[in-house]
């Protein structure tokens, strides 16, 4: 027979579209002929070239049309009638199917809600948040003569404004509540672009100092506490007894700061802001808008410029500017989270389509004889072809219908599992909309031509007389062709085992991480209270901690200016005796404590003593510097009597507070930052004894109950003494911890049940392969076991040939596993991407599925009555 230079797979497409076989003979000649001159130019580009010729064709000839409806109608019955006639496969594949279209367009729906879904801001890839680097790498917030200097100057944004987070006191007839405030400067909300939903927005001018005290409302507090009247527009908002007037609310949709309640012109508290102080930052991020056309780099590259020039010509020292994209600032992490899930979970839709061709190719295999019949009836390449991937066509779109009611489903699940994880605002945009329908259209169709182009395409491309050798019982059919799908299968679940495997070491290790402090029943929460003076404010505290510490069940009771892993600790420039004259400080984190604040969280004291009650403002001042600061700057010396202090104002009124402090007490480390982050020192001094006061108060109270049981008590006792006193951010310490564990054992959780899923999928396709190929060989085994073969050793025969491809599949995957490990690098913890202990975890628990999913039909092989076998042969 002649040898084509066609593709047989191109063949058999021509003969599907071109019906006239005088025509389709003419045109296939023209091809081959055309082909092998182009064929010297290389394979890419004559395959390149051969692809534009068949659209061509395909245009001219109508693909699809030509054949007709009723040739469609009569393909599709059969294909129905073929499905229903095997229950048992049918339902097998479509579950398959809809396991990797439900997975992969649950998903989907999150990824394109993060990472394509349009902002609701004007021109929103121009929006940028800018913070600042510190010298040691942590991210800081912006102080203001750098929000200044770098607004005047530069070159490369449209507009430039501050955002400055607070809370207040929000005084209703009903009592008191906080609410959580942003001080906004430099028109805010003009550099956005969105729309009011009622009202106004404050103009920029009305922003600057003496400006009027109007405020913004979000929409989440114009329709808690106003029910959504509009006429809630001009009336006045009471904080922090200070009346402001509501002149706009945001949109719905406003999801930037999505906790903020209330926006108010930073201008009108500018007099008490460090304006001048390039050392100090009050916790303000600058909201910028970029000039069209102007990359983020550029705009980095700018404000690097004219902080070398301020420092060149104040001799003062400029932190980096870090300028991130809005989309990047909201996701962080998660973005690239997000989009190592979507990578995995294609992982496990390619494993589904690998389990249905192999399921299509023993299908096909037991169907030789019809196919036999068929083409000695005069059926072409092309009409068997196309029945085959018209069957292959209603799997695929009956999975896909099942697979979207499964990611219905799903979807539910999963938003309760990362809900915690998303960025504020994102959860509920996400949905299955028109374009996750879409996708999963897609899917199903690129399922359809993955899984069953090569079955049908090797059932149409063979012989007659091939076709009659496979229907013949005991044929070995392409086994190899099984055996690449099944080391697929195992491939690709290797690399989501392993994946798997990282995560679960990497939160055990964080779950073992030494935080310095122990958290168990401790309840935490902040009290905002008035006081004129230090004596009452102080006064309220102290009453409040002796009343707290007589409620049943409660063991100590601790003040602070902020709780461990809360993240918003206060930030110093430190000096201690041995620095040289003339050197800016290092920064630290400045703790200021209750004297039974090292009892509530068992921080151990190492060397000298904690805090005293007596240690009060007029006594000598004191503090307690942590290990690793101690190690650091008195290695082996003792810490005690040394002296320290910090360059930076820390009263109301911004006066300095530049006293020395004597070190009575070395404290164990403390994390106040997330988990897997790099240690901040720390120092303590007592509250009592701070410059400052008035600021919101951290209570944590320690129970040898429930803690939550503890919160009506609380809540009693503060209202007694001070009604217009409220307490918020309720919490156990318990939970906070919980919390910092939350994106790895998100991660840990989907990919762990994708692994469970493969393994599944992965034991069928064994399981199937496996039992076909023994059907296929009994004579030969029932031959072995009239001659003496021992049932173990049937077992034995058919697990050797099984365990070939499960061995490739494992090494093949330890590569991929590799490459999925360093894409997880950033969450991980103490756990490296070649981790040997996983690797090896996750070889022995795929051997010993693929082993017991090959041992099942084995041993069902090896107890064959061999003569039944023998007379149906």
């Amino acid at each position: 027979m002649r040898t084509r230079a066609l593709p047989d797979f191109v063949v058999a497409l021509l003969e599907t579209m071109v019906a006239d076989p005088v025509s389709r003979a003419g045109l296939i000649g023209d091809l081959e002929e055309r082909y092998r001159l182009t064929a010297p130019a290389g394979r890419i580009r004559a395959s390149a070239w051969l692809l534009g010729e068949l659209f061509v064709i395909a245009y001219h000839y109508g693909f699809g049309r030509r054949m007709g409806m009723d040739t469609l109608r009569r393909d599709l019955s059969f294909a129905f009638r073929g499905l229903i006639a095997r229950p048992g496969f049918s339902a097998l594949v479509i579950t398959t199917l809809a396991l990797g279209i439900g997975a992969n367009a649950a998903i989907f729906s999150v990824v394109s809600t993060l990472m394509v879904e349009p902002l609701p801001f004007e021109d929103a890839d121009r929006l940028v948040i800018i913070n600042e680097i510190e010298p040691s790498g942590f991210t800081a917030s912006v102080a203001f003569p750098n929000y200044r200097d770098w607004r005047e100057r530069n070159e490369t944004f449209e507009r430039f404004s501050i955002f400055l987070p607070s809370s207040r006191r929000f005084t209703t007839v009903d009592g008191a509540r906080v609410l959580e405030v942003g001080w906004v400067m430099g028109g805010f909300f003009e550099t956005l672009g969105v729309d009011p939903e009622v009202g106004r927005y404050f103009s920029e001018s009305e922003s600057e100092p003496g400006a009027e005290r109007l405020a913004v409302v979000s929409h989440r507090l114009w329709v808690d506490e106003w029910g959504a009247d509009p006429s809630v527009i001009g009336s006045a908002l009471t904080l922090n007894d200070e009346a402001f007037t509501i002149v706009g609310v945001t949109p719905s949709d406003f999801v930037l700061y999505d906790e903020t309640d209330v926006y108010l012109p930073l201008g009108v508290v500018a007099d008490g802001l460090p304006w001048d102080d390039r050392q100090t930052s009050v916790g303000a991020e600058i909201v910028a808008r970029l000039a069209a056309g102007v990359p983020v780099e550029r705009a980095r590259a700018d404000l690097q410029a004219i902080g070398a020039a301020v420092e060149a010509e104040t001799g003062e020292e400029v932190d980096a500017a870090n300028v991130t994209g809005l989309r990047a600032w909201f996701l962080g992490d998660t973005g690239y989270q997000s989009m190592m899930l979507m990578a995995a979970v294609s992982l496990l839709l390619l494993v589904a389509c690998a389990n249905v061709a192999n399921l299509l190719f023993i299908a096909s295999e037991r169907r030789g004889g019809e196919m036999a019949l068929r083409t000695a009836l005069g059926a072409s390449r092309g009409r068997i072809y196309r029945q085959l991937l018209t069957e292959s066509m209603v799997l695929a779109v009956l999975g896909g219908i099942a697979g979207v009611a499964l990611a219905v489903v799903g979807l539910n699940a999963l938003l309760v599992l990362v809900a915690d994880v998303l960025p504020p605002g994102f959860a509920g945009r996400i949905g299955m909309d028109a374009p996750v329908l879409l996708f999963a259209a897609a899917l199903s169709l690129g399922t359809a031509v993955l899984a069953g182009f090569l079955p049908a395409l090797r059932s149409a491309r063979a012989e007659l007389a091939q076709r009659i050798r496979s229907a013949a019982p005991g044929s070995v059919g392409h086994a190899r062709g099984r055996h690449v799908l099944v080391a697929t299968e195992m491939a690709l679940s290797m690399v989501l085992l392993v994946g798997a495997g990282l995560l679960i070491s990497t939160l055990a290790r964080l779950q073992a991480v030494d935080k310095g402090f122990d958290g168990t029943g401790v309840l935490t929460f902040r009290v905002q209270t008035p006081g004129d003076t230090r004596e009452t404010w102080t006064g309220f505290h102290e009453t409040l901690r002796d009343e707290l510490n007589a409620l049943p069940g409660v063991t100590s009771v601790a003040t602070s200016n902020h709780f461990p892993l809360a993240g918003n600790s206060w930030e110093m420039l430190y000096k201690d005796e041995g620095t040289p004259p003339g050197e800016e400080g290092e920064s630290v984190l400045l703790t200021m404590v209750s004297a039974s604040f090292f009892d509530t969280y068992d921080v151990a004291i190492a060397e000298g003593r904690g805090f005293l009650p007596s240690d009060r403002w007029g006594t000598e001042p004191v503090a307690i510097v942590d290990e690793t600061l101690a190690a650091a700057r008195w290695p082996g010396q003792s810490a005690i009597g040394k002296r320290v202090t910090f360059e930076q104002p820390m009263g109301p009124d911004g006066e300095r507070a530049d006293l020395w402090r004597t070190v009575v007490g070395v404290a164990a480390h403390v994390r106040h930052y997330e988990l897997a982050s790099p240690s901040r020192i720390e120092v303590y001094t007592p509250i009592g004894q701070s410059a400052a006061w008035g600021f919101t108060s951290y209570y944590s109270v320690k129970a040898s109950v429930d803690p939550s049981s503890l919160v009506p008590a609380v809540r009693r006792v503060v209202a007694r003494l001070d009604p217009s006193a409220p307490l918020y951010r309720i919490r156990a310490m318990e939970d906070i911890i919980a919390d910092e564990l939350g994106p790895q054992r998100a991660m840990r959780e989907l990919l762990s049940a994708m692994a469970v899923l493969t393994l599944l999928l992965g034991s069928v396709g064994i399981y199937s392969v496996v039992s076909h190929g023994t059907a296929l060989r009994r004579k030969e085994l029932g031959l072995r076991i009239a001659l003496g073969g021992a049932p173990s050793e049937i077992v034995a025969l058919v697990l050797r040939d099984s365990m070939l491809p499960i061995g490739m599949g494992v090494v093949a995957g330890v590569v991929g596993a590799i490459a999925l490990g360093r894409a997880l690098r950033s969450v991980l913890y103490e756990v490296g991407p070649t981790d040997p202990v996983v690797l090896g975890s996750a070889a022995v628990i795929l051997v010993t599925v693929g082993t017991v999913s090959a041992w099942l039909p084995a041993r069902r092989a090896a107890h064959v009555d061999p003569q039944r076998v023998l007379r149906e042969e």
